[in-house]
């Protein structure tokens, strides 16, 4: 399984009005994380944005929910009564704790200690209400009191939390993976030249594309071609517990968001620029933008809006027709010369785009439709199958009087089982396919 803790090393951020007190529960706790190989960054109260912008790498955060201590504020030590916070203040706290959960979450990926002195179901209760707690296993939250993270250690509730995560495990692997593997690209190409950027901006300015989008693509692919395979343990992604959740707790719906998220990116997060696998949405039907990348480009004193695109149209496959191009063996379409189908493309939608339906028109008078971008190599199937079929050539028609009779179902599942010609892998697979293709040409 190896070390779990890696995983987490690394920056430890501790928010705490007492965390600089000497001996006091948070100093022992954050001096135990220290002890563990981590650094710890201790914070006496919430961070600004700008102070947050700088803690995107960290491995996790500590935040005391019951950060402001109204009695330590107003300097009352030694035996004066309770100060009682007023509720409208308490209110306020709440909203500010929660607004910071909101912006760790939107800039890092991290688990979150919250160590509160009330019942943690009060705070349980207002972390679900801002959507930021479901208590369940997509919850990266642990609500906890100081005492019992002190008796078990922070890294070994992590360790059991990544464990029952098939999700944060993955994530967290592929993380650092990616983050060694970018680190020797940098060392590599920092090497090589310090005006290679120039040479290659100049090369992208005379084919007349987005220079800044050609050179993030660039640096994209030479970081991602040298990553190698994740060594990821299965005793964790698979366990025996895991697989037996699967039929009870995920939804067609969760897997559909999942496949989304790899073939289809949304438009808040895109940039204004106009691609190839651009989608718009028209009077409920689907189009997406075939025409190649280098062309979508404005040229010569063209306006951006002026830019034409090469639109084929889609529209939705229904549950009722779904199963009658879906190869249920393979796992995928079988879609006809004139069209091409997009599983769960968007909001679990599955589109066949039809390419006899292709029009013309410029950006300017639809970019405020589009709905987000196909990405390769979805997208790249998609022009590859349109490709053939500008160039497809009509065959005429078999005579009728020219086809062998239809045999009926059974008598045909004997006699492909008899001549080895079924499909079904389970009964011959492609390796006696193979087999017997050599037989042939050594006999």
């Amino acid at each position: 399984m190896g070390d779990l803790k890696s995983l987490f090393r690394g920056i430890a951020v501790v928010i705490d009005d007492e965390v600089k007190v000497e001996n006091s529960e948070i100093d022992q706790l954050a001096k135990q994380i220290e002890d563990d190989n981590c650094h710890v960054i201790r914070i006496p109260q919430l961070p600004t944005d700008a102070q947050l912008d700088t803690l995107t790498e960290a491995a996790f955060f500590i935040l005391d929910w019951n950060l402001h201590n109204v009695q330590a504020a107003a300097a009352l030590v030694g035996n004066f009564p309770l100060v009682r916070t007023p509720q409208l203040l308490i209110k306020q706290h709440i909203e500010d704790n929660l607004d910071f959960l909101k912006k760790i979450r939107d800039r890092r990926f991290a688990p979150v200690f919250i160590f509160t002195n009330e019942y943690p179901e009060t705070v349980k209760q207002a972390l679900s209400d801002a959507g930021l707690f479901s208590d369940s296993p997509r919850d990266h939250i642990f609500v906890l009191g100081k005492a019992a993270v002190l008796t078990d250690g922070v890294f070994k509730i992590l360790t059991e939390w990544i464990k029952s995560h098939p999700s944060a495990y993955v994530l967290k692997r592929w993380e650092e993976a990616y983050a060694n593997t970018r680190n020797s690209f940098f060392v590599d190409f920092y090497s090589l030249s310090h005006l290679w950027p120039v040479v290659l901006w100049k090369t992208y300015s005379l084919d007349h594309v987005s220079e800044a989008a050609e050179l993030t693509s660039m640096i994209a692919r030479n970081i991602i071609s040298r990553l190698a395979p994740v060594p990821f343990d299965p005793n964790i992604v698979v366990a025996a517990d895991h697989v037996d959740a699967v039929a009870g707790e995920i939804t067609q719906e969760e897997i559909c968001k999942v496949l989304e998220g790899e073939r289809f990116v949304r438009h808040n997060r895109l940039q204004a620029e106009v691609s190839v696998g651009d989608v718009f949405k028209d009077k409920g039907r689907y189009f997406v933008n075939v025409r190649p990348e280098c062309d979508c480009v404005a040229r010569d004193g063209q306006s951006i809006n002026e830019v034409e695109m090469y639109l084929i149209r889609g529209d939705k496959v229904a549950d009722h027709n779904f199963h009658k191009t879906f190869n249920t063996d393979l796992g995928n379409f079988n879609d006809r010369e004139t069209s091409g189908t997009i599983f769960a493309m968007y909001e679990g939608v599955t589109v066949c785009f039809q390419f006899k339906e292709l029009q013309i028109v410029e950006w300017g008078n639809w970019k405020n439709k589009r709905i987000g971008r196909l990405i390769p190599p979805y997208s790249t199937k998609l022009q590859q199958r349109f490709g053939a079929f500008i160039q497809r050539i009509g065959l005429a028609r078999i005579p009728a009087q020219a086809v062998p009779h239809k045999t009926d179902t059974a008598a045909e599942h004997h006699d492909s089982v008899q001549h080895g010609t079924q499909s079904n892998y389970s009964e011959f697979t492609a390796m006696d396919h193979f087999k017997a293709f050599l037989s042939k040409l050594i006999f």
